[in-house]
């Protein structure tokens, strides 16, 4: 999450970037705690 705030800031190019790798993390995350799941 820190990583994508930081590359938030700046230019629109930045702002998009950020979010875009906000939401990877989240969705890494999500599917992580899938395969925990299934174990």
């Amino acid at each position: 999450m820190g990583r994508g705030q930081s590359l938030s800031k700046g230019n629109s190019g930045q702002y998009s970037s950020g979010i875009y790798f906000v939401v990877l993390e989240t969705k890494y995350s999500i599917e992580s705690k899938k395969l925990v799941l299934v174990k």
